[in-house]
């Protein structure tokens, strides 16, 4: 079934587009998320990969560990998008069809897949799909126009042609009903993916949207999902190459009409969109993680970019996140030093309020002070004056304000940067480990300087040892 987002039908769906960080569109659910990874690792690792948990390298999966524009053409990159971190995954075609180009061979960049069994490491239940599961996640199809894309290898040989202008996406949910993202319930049999399409290309869906299992039957069986085999589950987005996220409900269904109803909200609407599916059945030795992202098939070109994902047991509605910048909790519209004191203060005394909770893990605690200052600002601890670097103005700004070691309040720009509202030695401990004194802007932002992080030298802390000897002597 095709719908619009105004129709109603048994999966639900929701997105919203835009350049914001993870979560934005949604409060977390209640008691946080059980497992999110949001682009920020890349490890390459076959048993070790993305933030250590992950899997790739079984059946024909042949990522050479390359990033795009490296190696074998496409791979895996790591990028960002005005502070954000995000993965860009693009499987070219299959180069090893165009030897006299010189890239043939593998491993090839192509069939990317990763896996993740959030049974045995997230403790999620076996039979998840049927139980009740939530799945969060933010992505849009890959352009040149938003990051480096390698040309197209079009699987069969002939022509090598640019990256299409509107980008790739995928044309069919797989015969196991792998796709861009991907839940497989291995003790109870079943596979429901979700693929972001394009109109344009060969081997395409011919529309932008979202894609999933078809309806075709009660039961799950191999190839009972497939595009075309049953009616098409889709939902038309023309704007698919810019951000969208989506928060997706499932759930089996005994008395059909298919194998699980799939519910999902968008915008921050409590209003729902629904979609009747059949589960298929994997059988690629590739893919057997429960959670899998990537792009599974050797004659599908395909590159899309993925800002995270998030996954809960059990069903949880989503709530609307708080009007605004994430982070901005005096609503000005800005990440300055009066948030990071409400911040600060709430990890002293919790209010419960969850908009604190930025890491999104269900807790307001030190952990968010972190994630704040490293991932929202994109700027280092002991940075005072919040201009994207710590160097020795900070130590201008903090002393001149004139709380060190006085026991009087203090917040930020006075130099607490441990969060206990006071100015005292252990900011400088906490500035300090942090290791951004003096390397200039936080890698990774949009001003960001190429340089190692070092440890603190013993010159330097010299230096401050003689500041804060000037300044006791001056008191």
């Amino acid at each position: 079934m095709k719908i619009n987002i105004s129709s109603v039908c048994l999966l639900t769906l929701f997105f919203v587009s835009g350049q914001n960080s993870f979560g934005q569109a949604y409060s977390p659910p209640e008691g946080g998320w059980q497992y999110i990874y949001d682009g920020d690792q890349l490890q390459d690792d076959e048993f070790e990969a993305l933030d250590g948990d992950w899997t790739f390298g079984g059946g024909s999966d042949s990522w050479d560990g390359s990033g795009i524009g490296e190696d074998a053409p496409g791979g895996v990159s790591m990028l960002d998008d005005n502070g954000t971190s995000f993965l860009r995954l693009q499987d070219t075609g299959d180069p090893r069809d165009h030897p006299d180009t010189g890239v043939g061979g593998d491993p090839s960049n192509r069939k990317l897949f990763f896996d993740r069994d959030i049974v045995a490491l997230d403790d999620v239940g076996e039979e998840f799909l049927d139980d009740g599961f939530t799945l969060s996640f933010r992505a849009r199809i890959a352009t040149a126009a938003t990051g480096p894309i390698d040309e197209w290898y079009p699987d069969g040989g002939g022509f090598v042609d640019d990256w299409p202008a509107g980008g790739l996406g995928e044309h069919v949910i797989e015969f196991d009903s792998t796709a861009h993202i991907s839940l497989f319930q291995p003790f109870n049999i079943g596979s429901i993916g979700f693929a972001l399409t394009t109109e344009e290309g060969v081997n395409t869906f011919g529309e932008n949207g979202l894609l999933m299992n078809d309806l075709n039957g009660e039961v799950p069986c191999q190839n009972c999902g497939d595009t075309g085999q049953g009616e098409t589950n889709f939902i038309e987005i023309a704007d698919v190459d810019e951000w969208h996220e989506f928060w997706v409900n499932i759930q089996g269904t005994p008395d059909g009409p298919g194998s699980h109803q799939v519910t999902v909200y968008m915008d921050g609407s409590t209003d729902g969109q629904a979609f009747d599916v059949t589960a298929g059945v994997r059988s690629d030795g590739g893919g057997q993680g429960p959670l899998s992202f990537g792009i599974p098939g050797t004659s599908r070109a395909s590159a899309y970019d993925l800002d995270f994902i998030a996954i809960k047991d059990g069903l949880f509605e989503p709530g609307a996140a708080a009007p605004g910048k994430k982070g901005d909790f005096n609503g000005n519209d800005l990440l300055d030093s009066d948030d990071i004191d409400l911040l600060m203060a709430d990890i002293r005394t919790p209010s419960g309020d969850t908009n604190f909770d930025v890491n999104m893990d269900g807790s307001v605690n030190a952990a968010d002070l972190d994630f704040w200052v490293a991932d929202l600002k994109n700027t280092w601890s002991g940075d005072a004056d919040l201009d994207g670097e710590f160097n020795s103005g900070d130590f201008v700004v903090v002393f001149t304000a004139g709380t060190y070691e006085t026991g009087a309040a203090a917040g930020w720009a006075q130099g607490d940067w441990d969060g206990d509202g006071q100015f005292t030695s252990g900011d400088f401990v906490a500035a300090f480990v942090g290791g951004g004194y003096e390397v200039g802007p936080r890698p990774g932002g949009p001003n960001a300087a190429v340089a190692a992080v070092p440890e603190p030298s013993s010159l330097m802390l010299l230096g401050i040892g003689l500041l804060l000897f000037v300044f006791r002597r001056n008191k």
